[in-house]
């Protein structure tokens, strides 16, 4: 419900991982590009997907959108992979994300928000460090404007997560 009224035409499902969600977007999407740091991952999308000639993988590099185009995409996904990265990743995402969304394109992340200071190993479910507070200073410093913010549980703790809407200003 969060998404509902997203345009999918030109989506990114960044972090793709194996195409769990990829297979929910595919149905959705006009062209669907999927990208993943994980060269294994890719390879497993690629022979997936290799009947779907609206999908394009790429192993992408930890950091940016590369070889995405610029203001191409509308919308970017990226759902249970976000909740892991380091807050300076997370940073280098978002201000790629301004580049290679359409204007009024938007971004739909499912992030920490999970404040302690630990090493992320031995937090929580794994979570980096991240807060609703500072994933909203990343996205307008990038110049994308919140929509919507709305705090997540992740199994017995609470709050754990958000679920955030994004859109290129």
């Amino acid at each position: 419900p969060f998404i509902r009224y997203c345009d999918f035409t030109d989506t990114l499902d960044l972090a793709c991982g194996h195409g769990r969600n990829s297979t929910q977007l595919i149905a959705l999407a006009t062209r669907l590009t999927l990208i993943d740091v994980q060269p294994g991952n890719i390879a497993i999308c690629r022979e997936r997907f290799a009947d779907r000639p609206n999908v394009v993988c790429h192993v992408g590099n930890g950091y940016d959108l590369q070889p995405v185009p610029d203001a191409s995409l509308t919308l970017i996904y990226c759902f249970d992979a976000m909740v892991h990265f380091h807050p300076e990743v997370v940073r280098s995402y978002l201000l790629d994300a301004a580049r290679a969304l359409k204007p009024r394109g938007q971004a739909f992340l499912h992030h920490s928000n999970y404040p302690g200071t630990g090493a992320w190993w031995s937090n929580p479910h794994s979570r980096n460090t991240m807060t609703r507070a500072r994933f909203a200073g990343y996205a307008e410093e990038a110049g994308l404007l919140v929509l919507d913010q709305v705090p997540i549980d992740w199994g017995e703790d609470r709050d754990l997560d958000c679920l955030s809407l994004l859109e290129k200003i």
